[in-house]
């Protein structure tokens, strides 16, 4: 488990220190995105993403809270807690005893908010990126279509430019904090599994504090990966707007044609590290490979117990022989 630990604070210190060099990237999307969204948002739209923003970050804080407060009475974390406690008792005064504990307690605090409450609002802004997108670019596709109507195929074309830019200087940044987000999800909801697998307690405190941990890093991997998915998808409808154009306006076909390929040839989408473009297909491969690497461990588990259970009857049996 400790392992586990370790392999999240590096990937969120690597998040962390790409964020910190991305901040005039994210000043550059702040003020381009907001240009957009006013053009091609309504305002309803606009109301609905406050709301949302300060409904994430109400339920977050309060799923963290409920998390501090639940786990010093699970019986997971006394096992542990105690068993410290055995240990410093045998090399320590009582004076020093104490002032561990309260390091002890401290230390899981500042665990927590070094896991999930610091780490909530940066995959929550990519999050909120994305919801914003892809509202400009419905927008886009609504405001194309009257466009269309009134024969005004250059307005069409430079709000396309408009949003395409947005979108790849999002991605130029936020991929990688994106891939790192899945890895951290996937680590997240697979060591909460492991605890339920092998550590069972049937304490109501031991549950609630597991359940708030997969909940957590399964918002982690929906917040990522649907989103950004629906955002791709919502890029190519606005690309299919685009590459009809010279057959809505036959006047201008070859001018369209050549105008549209030389400067919106390629296709434009958010992706895991620049490697891999993300789909809606993506969270049943991430549940597919927890649920292999799931019965993979217990396997192994079950090997372990069966090896310990034979190498225990064969010294039973070699005591019994020699004696």
């Amino acid at each position: 488990m400790g392992e586990a630990i370790v392999i999240i604070f590096l990937l969120e210190g690597a998040t962390h220190v790409t964020m910190h060099r991305s901040k005039k990237s994210i000043q550059l999307l702040q003020e381009k995105l907001s240009r957009t969204t006013r053009s091609l948002s309504s305002p309803e739209n606009r109301k609905i993403l406050r709301i949302s923003i300060a409904s994430y970050c109400l339920f977050m804080v309060a799923l963290n809270t409920l998390m501090i407060l639940v786990c010093p009475f699970s019986k997971l974390r006394r096992d542990g807690y105690n068993e410290l406690l055995l240990r410093l008792s045998t090399v320590s005064s009582k004076e020093m005893v104490y002032f561990l504990q309260i390091m002890v307690h401290s230390s899981f605090v500042m665990l927590v908010l070094n896991l999930h409450v610091l780490y909530f609002s940066v995959f929550g802004y990519y999050f909120f990126v994305c919801f914003s997108m892809k509202q400009c670019l419905s927008g886009f596709v609504s405001k194309s279509r009257i466009s269309i109507k009134q024969q005004d195929y250059e307005t069409v074309l430079k709000l396309y430019g408009e949003m395409r830019e947005v979108i790849i200087l999002a991605d130029s940044f936020l991929s990688f904090p994106a891939f790192i987000f899945v890895l951290i999800g996937m680590i997240g909801v697979f060591w909460y599994g492991c605890v339920i697998a092998f550590f069972p307690c049937g304490d109501l405190a031991t549950s609630v504090f597991v359940f708030t941990g997969i909940l957590h890093y399964s918002l982690m991997l929906l917040m990522v990966i649907l989103p950004s998915a629906a955002v791709n998808d919502a890029a190519e409808l606005a690309l299919e707007v685009v590459v009809s154009l010279p057959d809505w306006f036959p006047q201008c076909y070859q001018e369209l044609k050549i105008k549209i390929r030389r400067e919106f040839k390629s296709q434009v989408a958010l992706t895991l590290w620049k490697i891999f473009k993300v789909k809606k297909p993506l969270l049943l491969n991430v549940v597919g490979i927890l649920i292999t690497y799931g019965f993979l461990l217990g396997a192994v588990g079950d090997f372990r117990v069966a090896n310990e259970a034979k190498i225990a009857s064969f010294s039973n049996y070699s005591k019994r022989y020699i004696e």
